[in-house]
């Protein structure tokens, strides 16, 4: 009976010594969790007039001393609002300007609301293409790079939160391929087609092209904006 007891005593020591370890080798549920860092940090200044929603947009567009070398004191940058489809909810209007080039802001991005999120609709590169948006709400594109032209419409429907596209419009430079073997005042020449998507395109003449796209860029009778300088 002695003997059991000691057994037992030394099994219990046993367990005691070896558990300390077993339990620091499981990890717990707070150190198997982690936490993601957030995509965009919160804003740390408040935009009067404007829906909180698009107060992280504006704080990111406006200058800082690390965007120097990316942009320089030369580019100003500027944002409206407006309600572009008249269904009560203000569009963020995100414009440049180049001090020496341009006269007036251009339109770089364009964002709604769904709720309280702001949606991306469309951008601009400040270089090779520009967006403009009729007094009707409509929003014109055109886009110029490797000799090729692209010019698109679309529209932003009542309380949606994409945009409906109207019309695409495409001029090929064909001549473009050969531009690196043949003299620079090769003479274009260009086909043209209606509608952009390589499966469903239909080509047209020149005559019907820029019978139709004349008002793209800009169009005749634009939005006004009361841009705001970003600073």
């Amino acid at each position: 009976m002695k003997k059991l007891c000691a057994l037992l005593c030394v099994l219990v020591l046993l367990g005691a010594c070896a558990s300390p370890a077993l339990v620091n080798d499981e990890p717990t549920t707070e150190q198997a969790t982690t936490t993601e860092p957030p995509t965009t940090a919160a804003p740390t200044r408040e935009w009067p007039g404007v829906p909180q929603a698009y107060w992280a947009i504006l704080e990111n567009s406006a200058p800082r001393e690390d965007w120097e070398p990316l942009f320089p004191p030369s580019i100003l940058r500027f944002y409206a609002l407006a309600d572009i489809n008249n269904d009560g909810v203000p569009e963020l209007i995100m414009a440049h300007m180049w001090v020496s080039s341009d006269v007036e802001p251009v339109i770089s991005r364009i964002y709604t609301l769904d709720g309280d999120e702001p949606v991306f609709l469309e951008g601009f590169n400040p270089v090779r293409s520009r967006g403009h948006i009729a007094d009707d709400g409509t929003i014109y594109g055109a886009r110029y790079h490797h000799g090729h032209w692209w010019l698109w419409s679309s529209v932003l429907n009542p309380h949606a939160t994409e945009l409906t596209q109207l019309s695409a419009w495409s001029a090929e430079n064909l001549a473009w391929d050969f531009y690196q073997e043949e003299p620079w005042y090769v003479e274009p020449d260009f086909i043209y087609f209606r509608g952009i998507n390589e499966v469903h395109r239909q080509q047209i003449t020149a005559e019907e092209f820029y019978a139709a796209t004349p008002g793209y860029d800009p169009p005749p009778n634009p939005m006004q904006f009361e841009f705001i300088p970003l600073g």
